[in-house]
């Protein structure tokens, strides 16, 4: 006679995966390491200053990234907008509230 695995285990067969599998996705998140002068594996950007004109039509933005030659990436694939100053690229977070001159 044959039984069902379940049938011999009971309610632990759900423990029996679930916590293996937290604990490997868990080790492999907790142990990943970023490579050289790179911070993370994100591109974190932070919205400095927005502008919107009328009913929510943005006028000009402001990011900074913590990343510089992602934010450089960024800068060249938005040319246009960079050079009409619609869009402001800056690398390096500031301090929530400060200014740059």
């Amino acid at each position: 006679m044959i039984t069902p695995l379940t049938s011999i285990i009971g309610v632990w067969a759900f423990y029996l995966v679930a916590v293996p599998v937290f604990a490997t996705v868990f080790a492999a998140y907790a142990l990943q390491k970023t490579s050289g002068k790179q911070t993370t594996y994100l591109q974190p950007v932070r919205i400095v200053e927005l502008t919107h004109q009328g009913s929510g039509n943005v006028a000009a933005l402001t990011l900074s990234f913590t990343h510089a030659r992602y934010a450089q990436a960024f800068a060249n694939a938005n040319k246009e907008e960079v050079v009409r100053g619609v869009l402001v690229v800056r690398e390096g977070h500031e301090p929530l509230g400060s200014k740059r001159a």
